[in-house]
């Protein structure tokens, strides 16, 4: 094998471990972006067991901000690892922005036809519960299982209101999230995926 040969595998082995780390630094904005959601999901949850008053502005507040640092964060990472894919972003922009446009709607119809807030957070519940299982299933595989602890959460709060179910179904969201997230990060590292 010639020094120019050897020199090219050096400089094709160089780029590959490049492009792994630039994935793991992309994974870990994917996963701190992943804890944000458990977090602002798990303290809105909880709410609704403590300080029901404070729920709709919270949400209000704390969807903008996660909305807004999921954008930022998820645009720097991209940007700073060199795989800014737009199609994958708007894909995911579409299918926030439709989740968030929907509850929106379903605020309007709820307050048109005199829902009780209950009501139309079992509904929320519903509605984030399948659009977390399209994430997970188009997108994301962490996204899985909190979508079906959503859904299963929005028949629970039904018969179970004294339970503080409402609570346990943020945590548990919290906790499927991150660890999903975490799970399938280890996961790309130990197969070496660039991709």
């Amino acid at each position: 094998m010639s020094q120019v040969d050897t020199q090219q595998m050096r400089d094709d082995l160089a780029f590959v471990k490049e492009a792994v780390q630039r994935r793991r630094r992309l994974g870990l904005a994917d996963l701190a972006i992943n804890v944000v959601w458990g977090l602002i999901v798990m303290f809105g949850l909880i709410l609704a067991d403590f300080r029901r008053g404070w729920i709709l502005t919270y949400w209000i507040v704390a969807g903008i901000v996660g909305w807004v640092a999921s954008f930022l964060g998820g645009w720097l990472a991209a940007k700073h690892t060199g795989e800014a894919d737009s199609q994958r972003g708007l894909r995911e922009l579409l299918h926030w922005g439709t989740f968030s446009v929907a509850i929106v709607a379903l605020f309007f119809i709820g307050f048109r036809c005199q829902y009780h807030g209950w009501q139309l957070g079992q509904m929320c519940l519903l509605l984030g519960g399948l659009t977390f299982l399209l994430e997970g299933v188009h997108a994301d595989r962490s996204w899985l299982v909190p979508g079906a602890i959503l859904l299963l959460g929005s028949v629970a709060t039904v018969f179970l209101m004294k339970y503080y179910v409402w609570s346990l179904v943020g945590v548990g969201v919290f906790v499927s999230l991150t660890f999903g997230s975490l799970l399938r990060m280890r996961s790309r590292e130990r197969r070496g995926q660039t991709t």
